[in-house]
C-alpha cells in the first residue's frame, strides 16, 4: 500500500546476498513508485505503479487466463 515501509533488521544487513541483491537494484535503477534508502536499508512505497511504468514486456490477458482457471 502506499506509504508502507520495509526495512532489514540488523542482522540481515550483514548477509552477503543481501548486499549484492541491493547494489544490483541500484545500479539497475529504482522504479518511480519506490524510494530507497540503501544506507539505512529501507524502502517506501512512495506510490502505486500505474502500467504505463512498467517497462517488462507483460501480456495481461495472459496472467487473466492463468487465475481464471
Amino acid at each position: 500500500m502506499k506509504g508502507d515501509v520495509v526495512e532489514l533488521r540488523e542482522g540481515s544487513r550483514k548477509n552477503a546476498l543481501i548486499q549484492a541483491n541491493l547494489d544490483t537494484a541500484q545500479g539497475r535503477g529504482i522504479p518511480p513508485w519506490l524510494e530507497l534508502d540503501g544506507a539505512s536499508f529501507r524502502g517506501r512505497v512512495v506510490d502505486l505503479p500505474r502500467r504505463d511504468d512498467i517497462q517488462l514486456p507483460i501480456t495481461e490477458s495472459l496472467i487473466v487466463e492463468l487465475y481464471s482457471k
